[in-house]
Order: C-alpha cells, then sequence, then structure tokens
C-alpha cells in the first residue's frame, strides 16, 4: 500500500482508507504488480552473487570463521 500511495497522483487517495477500499476493489492480485520487472532486475545479481561467492570459496579456501 506505501508504493500505491506514494506513486499515486496527488489527490487520488485522500487517507490510508480509501486505498485500502481501491486494493479492496481490484482484488489481491493486485500487490503482486510490478513483480515481474523486480524479479528481472534483481534474480541476475542474486544468482552472480552465489556463482562469486563459491568460486571464492573454491579458489581461496573458506570463509574466516565469525568472531
Amino acid at each position: 500500500m506505501k508504493t500505491r500511495l506514494m506513486n499515486a497522483p496527488p489527490g487520488k487517495y485522500s487517507d490510508l482508507m480509501s486505498c485500502a477500499v481501491d486494493l479492496a476493489v481490484t482484488g489481491p492480485l493486485s500487490f503482486f504488480k510490478g513483480l515481474i520487472p523486480a524479479f528481472i532486475r534483481l534474480a541476475p545479481h542474486t544468482v552472480l552473487t552465489f556463482v562469486f561467492l563459491e568460486q571464492l570459496i573454491i579458489n581461496f579456501g573458506h570463509l574466516p570463521p565469525s568472531k
């Protein structure tokens, strides 16, 4: 709801309740609007982070023990 309130043009929602009513009308799937672009942006970064971490562990030994 925060994203919807922040991205809405001025005057679309008068308060939090009007935003909640709009969400109820559009249905629960409206919570997932924008999930695919976010996933496309974040997935490669996450995969590459783990690939590089595994390669560092293989080539330079183990991670130092936590203190």
